[in-house]
């Protein structure tokens, strides 16, 4: 295949990079081993992290998508709400924002405490709270899959 060319499928541009595939989907997001993703949680074991879906979220809520921003993660209007104060702080008063370092925190828990919450009542449900195919452990270890989707339902189960 040509650097930048349409790949088998009419899928995007593709091109190799350290002899790997690495191509890009009409919705821009980039392809690493034929996964459709950038973040390292789902390259290697196939899993959202944390802080899934959270750059479309964020560019959800700027164009006023607000329910699809919710569905895609919803600290995304609490990381645009540190923003802007950060930047007030910072660049309108000259101010150092110790307060909201701890405020940054704070949402850091709120995504570990959301995520658990979205995984429990979502996983594996579509995008960005599902399981991706393709990835390094899943082509390393034989099963792995069906290890996650196991392991994932008997947590499930201690629950209910």
């Amino acid at each position: 295949m040509r650097q930048g060319s349409e790949d088998e499928h009419g899928k995007g541009k593709s091109r190799k990079i350290f002899g790997r595939s690495v191509g890009q989907d009409k919705k821009g997001y980039e392809g690493i081993l034929g996964i459709h993703a950038f973040c390292p949680s789902v390259i290697l074991a196939g899993l959202p992290c944390p802080g899934c879906g959270m750059t479309r979220s964020v560019t959800a809520f700027l164009m006023g998508e607000f329910e699809r921003g919710i569905r895609m993660n919803p600290l995304g209007i609490v990381w645009i709400l540190w923003g802007v104060c950060f930047a007030v702080m910072r660049y309108g008063f000259g101010k150092k924002s110790k307060g909201l370092m701890t405020a940054a925190g704070v949402i850091v828990v709120l995504m570990i405490v959301v995520y658990a919450w979205r995984m429990y009542q979502y996983f594996p449900g579509e995008p960005p709270i599902s399981y991706t195919p393709g990835s390094i452990l899943e082509q390393m270890v034989p099963g792995y899959k069906g290890m996650v989707m196991g392991v994932w339902e008997n947590i499930r189960g201690m629950w209910e």
